[in-house]
């Protein structure tokens, strides 16, 4: 038996419902107040009806399920299909992340400014490869000062002496 696919637009006080007949496809649209919409579900046959997600969806769908006017149904297949690409396109970029974090480690381990940066405690391997890379030659810095400033850490460097 085929079920009558119905689409209710929730409001606060008019209800738009639309339905296609499955045997004929005939679309029919009524306008229900409030207090006759489980009357209208109660006196048609299961059907599976489609919401909109908004707050008070959760609460409709509740009371026409408790009043078994609707049918359960998640669109199964289709929701599983969606959600097995999905996580095949996760698998395939955690796998992506791992080939560059490889790289980068690799990179890190040949390079001497980030293996002594990567010693710093709490200094990490992307915190020291980024630095290394923002940078360059930490010797176009007089100081650490200015290098502080040069990341953002303090505000920028005007002092007077040369020697900061």
């Amino acid at each position: 038996m085929k079920r009558t696919t119905i689409g209710l637009d929730l409001a606060q006080r008019i209800f738009q419902v639309h339905s296609v007949d499955p045997d004929s496809g005939e679309i029919t649209r009524q306008t229900l107040k409030r207090s006759q919409v489980l009357r209208y579900f109660a006196n048609r046959a299961a059907s599976v009806v489609a919401m909109e997600a908004c707050s008070s969806s959760q609460y409709r769908a509740r009371e026409l399920l408790a009043e078994e006017c609707v049918v359960p149904e998640l669109l199964r297949g289709a929701l599983r299909g969606a959600l097995r690409g999905q996580i095949e396109q996760i698998r395939a970029l955690s796998e992506q992340i791992k080939a560059l974090e490889r790289q980068i480690s690799s990179w890190q381990r040949r390079a001497e400014d980030c293996r002594r940066i990567g010693e710093i405690p709490g200094v990490g391997l992307l915190t020291a490869t980024a630095t290394v890379a923002t940078i360059g030659d930490a010797r176009s810095f007089r100081s650490g000062r200015e290098f502080a400033a040069f990341v953002g850490l303090v505000p920028r460097q005007s002092g007077t002496s040369l020697l900061c």
